[in-house]
């Protein structure tokens, strides 16, 4: 299992800053979170995003913004014929914020957009394609004409792409994911949701199963074509989550921590978070 806790280290910097990363084979991901905001926007290829128990198909245009610490994963079905590029952008939410203060009304969408709305916010920008890329492209361009990270740059790119995505957002939703790029149904959305209610309990294949109304060797298989993943991996994640959270936010004990999340094994608990986190519950809380 991969590190669930991507930790993105901006250093002095503002925002962490990957253009028109390429991918030619197949890209699984992994179910992660990062401290930071992370904008994710796709210039080519085919696949979904999971987020807050919804899969998002997706295709080139497509425009992400996850919130901190918001679980998430991206699967892309990409090939030497199909390939994956796309641009990320990681940075400080609050320095944003700040730089955003001569700009009042762009501040509050932005605010919005970051702290407003649970998952992540997705936009459908095929419509302004060449716009945004030319955006991407000169502020890429700047950077490498300057070494020092310019506090001026990084506001005007935010300026821009907050005016793209403000104009984009016409029923004023700060949503505007096309429906027509879903499934009708996402039998591995119904799981998520199940899960959702139930992780903290014992849970056996048999219990999504009657859910769900099929085979368990059907659930099964629908939940990885759809996502993936296995139902065991997302579970574990789930449970994992929710500990660090609590590491965070409460005073209880390791053992109790386990219990609530569904691992009332102590020992089996603690291999597990280190597995996922790479770091012991204890060392997390201290660090964190």
């Amino acid at each position: 299992m991969n590190l669930l806790f991507a930790e993105v280290k901006l250093g002095e910097r503002t925002i962490n800053w990957a253009y028109n990363g390429r991918l030619d084979m197949h890209f699984e991901g992994y179910y992660h979170w990062h401290q930071h905001c992370e904008i994710l926007f796709i210039h080519e290829g085919t696949g979904s995003v999971i987020v807050n128990q919804q899969t998002y198909e997706i295709r080139s245009g497509m425009l992400f913004l996850f919130p901190p610490y918001k679980l998430h994963r991206v699967y892309m079905k990409a090939g030497p014929e199909n390939p994956y590029i796309r641009t990320s952008i990681h940075f400080d939410q609050d320095i944003v914020m700040h730089n955003l203060r001569e700009f009042p009304s762009r501040q509050a969408f932005f605010k919005n957009l970051w702290q407003g709305h649970i998952g992540a916010t997705v936009f459908d920008l095929s419509g302004v394609m060449e716009q945004i890329e030319h955006c991407l492209y000169s502020f890429n361009k700047s950077k490498a004409t300057f070494e020092d990270e310019s506090e001026e740059e990084n506001t005007f790119l935010f300026l821009l792409l907050l005016s793209i995505i403000r104009d984009a957002d016409t029923d004023g939703s700060y949503n505007s994911y096309s429906q027509d790029i879903a499934k009708p149904v996402f039998y591995s959305e119904m799981i998520m949701r199940w899960i959702e209610e139930h992780f903290a309990e014992e849970v056996t294949l048999d219990r999504i199963a009657e859910y769900v109304h099929l085979s368990k060797f059907y659930a099964a298989r629908i939940f990885r074509d759809e996502t993936g993943s296995s139902i065991g991996e997302y579970l574990t994640v789930r449970r994992i989550r929710q500990a660090c959270r609590l590491l965070h936010t409460t005073d209880l004990s390791v053992e109790q921590i386990g219990i609530k999340v569904g691992l009332p094994s102590t020992p089996y608990f603690i291999q597990l978070f280190k597995k996922a986190i790479g770091t012991t519950p204890l060392k997390y809380r201290k660090n964190n």
